[in-house]
């Protein structure tokens, strides 16, 4: 028959569920996404428009610097003329007229910081400033112009910088003059950024963050257009201006969140919400629906499988799982109370099947003694057969404890002297019989008649060979230590013929219903088997074989009276 296959209830509705969250958590995401990403390309266009109008500015002031240089002092006779002259009423008249035109060129570009002429003997200096250029500005240009005269004009150009502003200086020289047009360098902050000027791969400005950010490392200045690059936190675009061999850059801080718009940051925490709300959901899915449903698998489960039953329980918060819980604990009590009834059927069957192994070796001992008792009247020695009764008696009321299903283990060991006294009265055979306990398994409980049935048989059936004249009789029993529990090894041994072949392949079979016909097996070891099989179950081991006489071992676990 082929075995149907079913679908988990669970299983299918934790997919449903994944699947339904999945597809929601999804679909925000890629909202959020694709939001995000244009507003950051929108960002990134705004930034960039604002980075090249300051670009601009820039290269204007730069560009006009060198074209006022070019157009109006390179080819200006006036000032060829104060480079050449040293009449003074041409030079008064050469600089009255260069005056004027410095200050003309002043008013027509606003982005011109100030023209300075300046003549090697420092007799007569020249120079005009726009009106917002503070005196301060003024005397730091003219300090440097006249301070690095010589060394700093060899290029063509220059940046001079003064209490706290860049200038872009543009000169032209002559054997005796210098002319110098300056412009002004703006540094504009926008969005919470910062401008940083390289001047051949030399930041003038700003020079901490650009060791920070690596700026030298990070731009290149040959690149064509505007470029840019991140670093962790920063975006920098930047661009350089050939001629004057100036990279202006933009660096702006990259503070993500504290920049969304207030719409996206409304998006981006309700799919966070939706996160919190999925994991909310699914334990409060796991806790008050999957959990019941597996706690009631569970214990249906552990019925079928090992008996064992549980009364379920926390089901009082949803009426359908309180009911099932109601009716289930109602059908468990009721299994229970059958369990307990058919486990006392069974212990009182248990308990009569012993009576009655015992009550087995009861005739067997009496007839035995009879006999004997027979045997000393007959001959009327009267002071043994008193010896004898009161051993018997002694050796009967242990026999008659009928109730006792276990003894102490030191209880057991004393009735086997006793008994072995028994025979030396009625027998000429000669015994000795070494017994060794250890001290912590003495108080160990053992059924009752164990070792005495084996030293018993050894006595009876045990052959000697011709070189013996006295039957040796071992018993040991030590403590054994497991992985699981304390064990108890029993052993009896003699130096007899031992077992038949045919014995010990009986005594070692598991099937204790098979009998041997002779030798030392009898009714005495398929007894004390059974009772073992039904006290300890597959936990009680045997061993019998022949070492130099009957070998019988029993292992059981450690029992004592508290337990």
């Amino acid at each position: 028959m082929y075995k149907t296959h079913r679908k988990s209830v669970q299983k299918r509705l934790r997919q449903i569920t994944l699947a339904m969250y999945i597809t929601v958590m999804a679909l925000l995401v890629i909202l959020d996404y694709y939001v995000f990403l244009k507003y950051t390309e929108r960002k990134r266009e705004i930034r960039q428009a604002h980075f090249l109008s300051y670009y601009t500015k820039i290269d204007l002031s730069i560009g006009n610097a060198a074209q006022i240089l070019t157009r109006y002092f390179i080819q200006n006779q006036t000032f060829v003329t104060l480079s050449v002259t040293e009449d003074p009423e041409t030079v008064f008249n050469a600089m009255y007229d260069l005056d004027n035109q410095m200050k003309s060129y002043i008013r027509l570009y606003d982005n011109l910081a100030g023209i300075v002429c300046m003549y090697k003997s420092g007799v007569r200096n020249d120079y005009v400033f726009q009106a917002d250029i503070s005196s301060r500005d003024v005397n730091d240009i003219l300090g440097n112009l006249k301070k690095n005269m010589t060394q700093i004009f060899d290029d063509g150009s220059s940046f001079i910088l003064t209490a706290d502003k860049y200038y872009f200086v543009r000169f032209y020289r002559t054997k005796k003059a210098l002319v110098a047009v300056i412009a002004k360098i703006p540094f504009e902050e926008s969005d919470g950024g910062k401008s940083i000027l390289l001047y051949r791969q030399t930041a003038l400005n700003n020079r901490e963050l650009a060791e920070k950010i690596h700026l030298t490392r990070n731009v290149s200045p040959e690149k064509s257009g505007t470029a840019g690059y991140t670093y962790r936190t920063y975006s920098v675009y930047y661009k350089t201006i050939e001629p004057a061999n100036l990279t202006v850059c933009s660096v702006l801080p990259c503070y993500l969140f504290t920049e969304l718009p207030f719409g996206i940051l409304l998006l981006i925490a309700i799919t966070c919400a939706g996160f919190l709300f999925v994991i909310k959901s699914s334990r409060m899915l796991e806790h008050d629906i999957m959990e019941p449903l597996s706690g009631l698998t569970a214990s249906i489960t552990t019925i079928r499988k090992s008996g064992r039953l549980n009364l379920l329980d926390g089901f009082e918060e949803y009426q359908e799982f309180y009911d099932v819980e109601t009716a289930f604990n109602a059908l468990v009590l009721e299994i229970q109370q059958l369990k307990i009834k058919s486990y006392e059927d069974e212990i009182n069957k248990q308990r009569a099947q012993l009576q009655y192994l015992q009550m087995q070796l009861k005739p067997h001992f009496f007839l035995n003694c009879l006999k004997s008792l027979n045997a000393m009247t007959m001959e009327n020695d009267k002071e043994e057969m008193q010896q004898y009764i009161l051993a018997v008696s002694e050796y009967v009321r242990y026999l008659l404890r009928s109730d006792t299903e276990k003894v102490e283990l030191k209880e057991e060991i004393s009735m086997v002297r006793t008994f072995l006294n028994m025979q030396s009265i009625i027998s000429v055979r000669k015994v000795w019989c070494s017994i060794h306990v250890d001290s912590e398994i003495e108080h160990c409980l053992i059924p009752i008649m164990t070792i005495q049935t084996f030293v018993e048989n050894s006595y009876k059936h045990a052959v000697l060979s011709e070189t013996d004249d006295c039957l040796k009789i071992q018993i040991k029993a030590v403590l054994l230590q497991s992985e699981e529990n304390m064990l108890v090894d029993i052993i009896i041994r003699d130096n007899g013929n031992g077992y038949p072949e045919e014995v010990l392949e009986t005594v070692n079979s598991d099937d204790t219903g098979k009998k041997a016909d002779t030798g030392h097996n009898g009714i005495g070891i398929q007894n004390v088997k059974k009772r073992c099989g039904i006290f300890y179950g597959n936990k009680a081991e045997f061993n019998f074989t022949n070492l130099g006489g009957a070998y019988s071992e029993l292992i059981i676990p450690c029992e004592t009276a508290g337990e």
